[in-house]
């Protein structure tokens, strides 16, 4: 092979030369006018390098493997890069091609297409064939991955490794049936179904007494119709255990009914007769006293009101006392009417425990009426109308 020493530029060209052998470190081969292009290889190394010596933005290093067929054909190989141990003295399989990287036609080239895959090919006891590759349309093909992977597999069938729900195996490749869901059996569940719906048939709903809760919520919804949330409101509160519902206002567009209980005996007053029109009407109103003790007062407002239906005369026809374990006082005004002089007597009850209706001069007449209201803590504000009989003067009810 001829050698030309020494040789770091060759600008020429020279004829009937078939090799060419730079022994400097420092040769080149430039190529273009300029010789911007240039080939060399690295000083002190095993790499040959491609070069663009034009120092100006967007002047990349390209190396372009071209083909000049005139009909590039489906499967032709449009260029390759191999790699292979030529050298290696193991010979056999050894210095086969090991390695490779080829542009492949998919299809037959037109002036319309020029769809390309790239193959890429590696070796284990061959010569290297394509282990993956890489469509024109950006779909990558491999026997296999390995590491971590994100996204769904668009051809997925089965789980690697099958799933119990419900004590029943799944696997994904089909659809199972739950014992209790879907099929006949029980199914144990807990916890809150998020997208729960009316059901199909309206059930019962067991309920019980709850008559000592002193302070309860009451349900409502917005409308009157439709599938609709319960809310509630602190403003709107029922006591079971006295049967008081507590609200902040009341606006009634038709009459209010009151609801009226008769006692025929002594009996203590509780918050539940609040609001109640209770009819004294004794059993034997000749001969039994009925006394009614008040609940303590604590200024809850409630109001107590009492008509009299039947006359009880004895010395303590109807008698209403405080509840013993207070200091509790009556409070307020009777006003009566005098069956002897026929004027009105009215008379101031201050710091009074007790009233007395006998029946006679300190009222207790049918149609007689008193009212109760808990205004304050140990206080009752009383309002009484009463009446005598005839030729009878009154006295003051309060002791």
């Amino acid at each position: 092979m001829p050698r030309i020493p020494n040789v770091t530029n060759i600008s020429e060209r020279v004829p009937s030369l078939s090799s060419i052998n730079l022994t400097d470190e420092n040769s080149f081969i430039a190529l273009g006018a300029g010789g911007d292009i240039r080939v060399t290889r690295e000083v002190g190394g095993k790499s040959l390098n491609l070069s663009n010596q034009v120092t100006d933005d967007d002047n990349p290093s390209i190396l372009t493997l071209q083909s000049h067929e005139s009909a590039i054909e489906e499967n032709d190989v449009i260029g390759a890069l191999n790699f292979q141990a030529k050298g290696e003295s193991s010979v056999f399989d050894s210095v086969l091609v090991c390695a490779g990287i080829e542009a492949i036609a998919e299809n037959d080239f037109s002036a319309s297409s020029n769809a390309t895959k790239l193959s890429f090919k590696l070796g284990s006891s061959e010569i290297a064939g394509e282990k993956m590759s890489l469509s024109s349309t950006g779909v990558l093909a491999a026997t296999g991955f390995a590491g971590a992977l994100t996204g769904n597999a668009d051809t997925a069938t089965a789980l690697e490794t099958s799933r119990t729900i419900g004590g029943v195996s799944f696997n994904g490749t089909a659809n199972i049936d739950l014992p209790g869901v879907n099929a006949a059996g029980n199914q144990n569940t807990s916890g809150t179904a998020a997208t729960a719906t009316l059901a199909a048939t309206t059930s019962n709903v067991n309920v019980s007494d709850e008559s000592s809760d002193t302070s309860c919520n009451v349900l409502f919804t917005t409308g009157a119709t439709g599938n609709l949330p319960p809310k509630s409101g602190t403003n709107l509160t029922f006591n079971s255990s006295t049967g008081i519902l507590s609200v902040t206002g009341l606006d009634v567009s038709g009459p209010i009914k009151k609801h009226t209980t008769t006692i025929a005996s002594s009996r203590s007053i509780t918050v539940s007769d609040t609001g109640v029109t209770l009819n004294m009407a004794a059993a034997n109103p000749a001969g039994t006293s009925v006394v009614l003790t008040l609940p303590p007062a604590t200024g809850t407002g409630h109001h107590y009101v009492f008509i009299c239906t039947v006359v009880n005369a004895m010395t303590n026809g109807y008698k209403f006392v405080v509840d013993a374990g207070t200091s509790d006082k009556f409070h307020g005004f009777a006003h009566s009417h005098n069956g002897n002089s026929g004027n009105l007597d009215s008379y101031k009850i201050t710091t009074h425990s007790v009233i007395n209706m006998n029946g006679t001069t300190t009222g207790g007449q049918v149609g007689d009426r008193i009212t109760f209201v808990d205004i304050a803590s140990a206080i009752f504000h009383v309002d009484a109308t009463l009446s005598t009989p005839s030729r009878t003067d009154t006295a003051h009810p309060a002791s």
